[in-house]
């Protein structure tokens, strides 16, 4: 689990989601594992559509082809899911992710 990425505030929504991919993918490789063998959910939910369109784009560039963005704007944008179709440790995952950010930010 990544927890809190702290950022530079200079750095562009882009630039965060490649630090915050390859710390996670850095994490995956040490385990012995490939980023074809993960299922990552990744929650966008209160991002924009370019945001969105950001994270998807970088997601396919790192090869994490098993990703689902979760979403929980209604209507549901094109290419995500909600989290009520997650099974409940993809649940509790993004709970977990949720939590670090919010203290992190705190």
């Amino acid at each position: 689990m990544l927890g809190h990425q702290p950022f530079d505030p200079k750095q562009s929504f882009a630039e965060q989601v490649d630090a915050t991919l390859s710390s996670a993918l850095a994490a995956v490789r040490a385990q012995g594992y490939g980023p074809e063998d993960v299922f990552a959910p990744i929650d966008v939910s209160g991002r924009t559509d370019e945001e969105v369109e950001i994270v998807r784009e970088r997601v396919a560039a790192a090869g994490l082809v098993h990703a689902a963005l979760v979403d929980e704007r209604q209507p549901p944008r094109p290419g995500t899911v909600t989290r009520a179709s997650l099974d409940p440790e993809s649940n509790s995952v993004l709970t977990d992710a949720r939590a670090a950010r919010i203290l992190g930010d705190s």
